[in-house]
């Protein structure tokens, strides 16, 4: 549908005597619109309003669907007004499992951020952050320990020792 409307204007333009670089923009215009309405009715399934979808589309552009189908943790991770809870109701509806790494990484973070803002807490002990963890996804301390390191190595998260507490 969409080329069929890009070729369309294309023609439009050429009738109207305007340039094939105008058509062009007129097309990518088309396909930005598109692109978007495509993201606020597949986000109309999880109630998220249209002014978080436009937010969406605003970051990662056209490949938006493409990066939520892949990971819809990015949008607890960088969408403001959209928590883990709702990312992770839309990667079960997906059919991504419950110890998927993105997922363990993505609640090491929010659980992280939420103590910071509800709490004031700039650390947290690693084993009780744990244990919440482990609590809260049902996934293994292994696989926790895991996204630890992922967020350690890609330097989203750091950890230090304090009075022999590791956190």
């Amino acid at each position: 549908v969409v080329y069929y409307a890009i070729v369309l204007i294309k023609k439009l333009c050429e009738y109207a005597d305007n340039s094939t670089e105008k058509a062009e923009k007129i097309a990518a215009s088309f396909k930005n619109v598109q692109a978007l309405q495509n993201i606020v009715m597949f986000l109309q399934r999880f109630s998220i309003p249209i002014s978080n979808a436009t937010k969406i589309y605003q970051t990662f552009g056209s490949r938006s669907l493409d990066a939520i189908n892949e990971n819809p943790y990015i949008l607890a991770d960088n969408i403001s007004g959209i928590s883990f809870g709702l990312s992770d109701k839309i990667a079960l509806n997906l059919g991504l499992p419950y110890n998927n790494p993105f997922r363990i990484k993505s609640a090491v973070v929010y659980t992280l951020k939420d103590a910071a803002y509800k709490e004031g807490h700039t650390y947290m002990p690693k084993n009780l952050l744990t244990e919440h963890l482990v609590y809260m996804l049902g996934v293994s301390e292994s696989e926790v320990e895991n996204a630890y390191s992922a967020l350690i190595f890609d330097h989203k998260i750091i950890s230090e020792e304090i009075n022999g507490t590791e956190g």
